[in-house]
């Protein structure tokens, strides 16, 4: 017959080792300030934490891309502002416009537009212009 004192030990033993074992299993004890988490897990079953800040700029990058002509791939409202800038807006051609970077907080973006006009001698030209384009698609800056 087990007395009741060695009955004890053992719980202790095993409370004690379940205890050492939860608190070692990688717990985080970093600060999490103002940074709420969201975890996602992938079918492959990796864990990947993912900050409220990342969500935020991964959706802002989405809202930048639907400002997009799907046609052919200018800037909407910029367009129309660059027309406004032209002397024969009528001859404006798009050709390409690029994404050159986004802001560290996903607020605003640059972009660089590459078009054809006529000048004020009637030839067609080959031109460039940058702009800081913000979230709601309003052209905040035009480069030269």
């Amino acid at each position: 017959m087990y007395s009741k004192k060695k009955f004890f030990s053992y719980k202790s033993l095993i409370v004690a080792l379940l205890f050492g074992f939860l608190s070692s299993c990688g717990t985080n004890t970093q600060s999490t300030e103002n940074k709420t988490t969201e975890e996602v897990v992938d079918i492959s079953g990796e864990v990947d934490m993912t900050t409220q800040e990342d969500i935020t700029k991964a959706a802002n990058k989405e809202i930048f891309k639907d400002q997009f002509s799907p046609y052919d791939g200018s800037h909407i409202n910029f367009e129309y502002d660059l027309k406004g800038l032209l002397k024969d807006s009528d001859s404006y051609e798009h050709i390409e416009t690029k994404i050159v970077e986004f802001s560290e907080d996903m607020q605003f973006m640059t972009i660089i537009t590459k078009y054809k006009a006529r000048n004020s001698f009637g030839g067609m030209v080959v031109e460039y212009k940058k702009a800081k384009i913000d979230l709601d698609g309003n052209t905040v800056e035009v480069y030269e």
